[in-house]
């Protein structure tokens, strides 16, 4: 089997503020702590950033190691030689098609004591693949338009953005397709934790996913495959839905007061997400 050693270096990555940002919200963004980035950047007065500063986020864990792909190889058949995750893998590696890989193809791995290979340490909270990261900084949002975060479930087993784009055109008869802006895996009918961006919010279009249209203008929706009213979210769901709902909360300003469950905000009743989605869990 091919594979690329494990450099060990460690890089600097460079945030650039943008209007509203604020230390703290940059720092709870990355991962680490106010005071480490005033240090870090010399800061002398941490209160004060201008929009376009480059503010200079350490690394906190080694790079990747790389594996080239060849005949034969599938991701859990990458994932058990290194030891780690084939969830992760796909996570760090923004693989759409995880099951379609091609002769030649790199692959980064997650580095022993990684986050991504070991989960989240208590100081920190889990993050955004790189490249999905990468894709949703380059989204354009439309400004002062999101007012809330609203998380569902599909309220069954299995689930894809394919198939609920084709129920809710189909079915449902919504123009623009699948309702919530975005769709979380559980490992059936997707990688289980894969984060999936809807067409709305490529498009900042309105949600359909609540029952008043003044709310589905201004609410940005999640939702989770699964049905948790028998069952619970997956560990890999709960930490891209943590990751998802802190990227969100700081690049829209929105409160942490209006993170709600469907069935919080929803002006019809509706036991949505499911008896056994805990809110407190999500910002333990």
């Amino acid at each position: 089997m091919v594979f690329l050693c494990a450099s060990l270096a460690r890089a600097d990555i460079n945030h650039l503020v943008r209007k509203g940002e604020t230390l703290a919200s940059i720092a709870r963004s990355h991962g680490v702590s106010a005071n480490t980035l005033t240090v870090h950047n010399r800061l002398s007065n941490p209160d004060r950033l201008s929009i376009g500063q480059v503010i200079r986020i350490p690394s906190t864990e080694p790079r990747n190691r790389q594996h080239a792909v060849k005949s034969g190889d599938t991701l859990s058949g990458i994932a058990s030689r290194y030891g780690v995750r084939q969830a992760d893998v796909v996570r760090l590696n923004s693989l759409a098609r995880p099951d379609r890989l091609s002769i030649g193809q790199v692959l980064r791995i997650p580095g022993a004591g990684s986050t991504t290979a070991a989960g989240p340490t208590r100081s920190s909270r889990p993050q955004l693949p790189a490249g999905f990261k990468s894709q949703m900084d380059r989204q354009r949002v439309t400004s002062r338009k999101w007012t809330y975060i609203v998380i569902h479930h599909t309220g069954t087993a299995r689930g894809s953005v394919k198939g609920i784009e084709r129920y809710h055109k189909e079915e449902r008869h919504m123009v623009n397709g699948m309702a919530y802006h975005f769709l979380i895996g559980n490992g059936q009918g997707m990688t289980d934790g894969l984060v999936a961006m809807g067409n709305r919010w490529k498009r900042q279009i309105k949600g359909g996913h609540l029952a008043s249209e003044a709310l589905n203008a201004k609410s940005i929706g999640i939702c989770l495959v699964g049905n948790f009213e028998t069952s619970r979210p997956t560990a890999a769901q709960s930490r891209s839905l943590k990751a998802l709902v802190d990227y969100l909360m700081t690049r829209t300003s929105i409160k942490r007061s209006a993170v709600k469950k469907h069935g919080e905000i929803n002006t019809k009743p509706t036991s949505c997400p499911g008896k056994n989605f805990s809110m407190s869990a999500l910002w333990r």
